[in-house]
């Protein structure tokens, strides 16, 4: 009796540690192409140390696409097409999924993408890209972005307590 009782518990401590983890990137839309999902646990508002305060219209986020057979394969087919060295184009076969840093203007309806991180199907990095002149680019109704934002921003509104404590360093009230 003891080792069920055992065996049940240990089932449902693991089931419990992996709903926590998925619970981290949250999906927010799909097209036949990709598959997007955000991270909770690290969207922040703009901090404004001068006035020791955060901008509530401004976030920063983290986005992971996940990339379907289809759109790995356009990858590779541009990467073998580009001039690119032996090394990229061995890296781009591997591509599984990027990590995009965004930051979000809510009032402004407008992303910024800053950083892009590729990874291979164990989450290996492959590979980075900074922007070093990002551009905003204003999100239009109906778009493919507007798709993967408005779940976040809905995420935010409701989380509002918790992003303002990890932006401040604070605790949640």
């Amino acid at each position: 009796m003891k080792r069920i009782l055992l065996l049940i518990l240990s089932f449902l401590f693991l089931f419990s540690c992996t709903s926590f983890a998925a619970d981290r990137w949250q999906w927010t839309t799909s097209s036949s192409l990709s598959g997007y999902f955000f991270d909770t646990q690290s969207i922040k508002y703009k901090s404004l140390p001068a006035s020791n305060s955060v901008d509530k219209s401004i976030i920063t986020i983290y986005i992971k696409e996940v990339y379907g057979d289809e759109l790995k394969q356009r990858m590779v087919n541009y990467i073998n097409n580009a001039e690119q060295t032996d090394e990229v184009k061995a890296a781009a076969a591997k591509v599984d999924h990027s990590i995009d840093k965004y930051e979000y203007d809510i009032t402004r309806d407008c992303f910024t993408k800053y950083d892009s991180y590729y990874y291979d199907e164990n989450n290996v990095l492959l590979g980075k890209k900074h922007y070093a002149q990002p551009q905003a680019k204003d999100i239009s109704p109906e778009s493919p972005e507007e798709k993967i934002f408005n779940p976040i921003i809905a995420y935010v509104k409701d989380h509002d307590a918790e992003i303002t404590a990890r932006t401040t360093g604070s605790k949640a009230s």
